[in-house]
């Protein structure tokens, strides 16, 4: 296959890390190395779409994968996660509609991005005293 005759209209920059915080609950009242898959919670923020050069549209996303909202541990609470990435997303302007850029950007663009988060966790966890977490596929539709 020719990746340049099968390249999408719909491309990005390399994503940049923005956050990377782990930090193991000292205080936890069990047992770190029985400690599952740990809740996540998701958070997307798409930036305004902008005109650029040549006929282009562009936006950033940034996805931040966290365990807490709050940097606060409890005796319940056995770590604290957060990895934030970022990516400026670009489109050709006469290419797609409305609605098929807002759901790139809400769809497809989160989903490239947690592919980058997915290792950054398992990184911060596979040393760690806590099970190393490993990111499930989520459905962003």
């Amino acid at each position: 296959m020719n990746t340049k005759d099968k390249k999408s209209f719909f491309q990005f920059d390399n994503p940049v890390l923005l956050e990377s915080v782990f930090f193991e609950n000292l205080s936890y009242k069990n047992d770190l190395n029985k400690v599952g898959q740990l809740p996540f919670k998701i958070n997307k923020l798409t930036g305004k779409k902008q005109k650029l050069d040549n006929n282009k549209m562009g936006a950033s996303v940034i996805l931040t994968l966290t365990t807490n909202d709050k940097m606060e541990l409890t005796p319940e609470i056995p770590c604290f996660i957060r990895v934030t990435m970022r990516a400026n997303f670009v489109w050709d302007e006469d290419v797609f509609s409305e609605s098929d850029v807002n759901n790139l950007l809400s769809v497809n663009a989160p989903s490239l991005l947690l592919s980058y988060i997915r290792p950054k966790i398992v990184a911060l966890t596979e040393d760690a005293d806590v099970t190393t977490q490993h990111i499930p596929f989520m459905d962003f539709s």
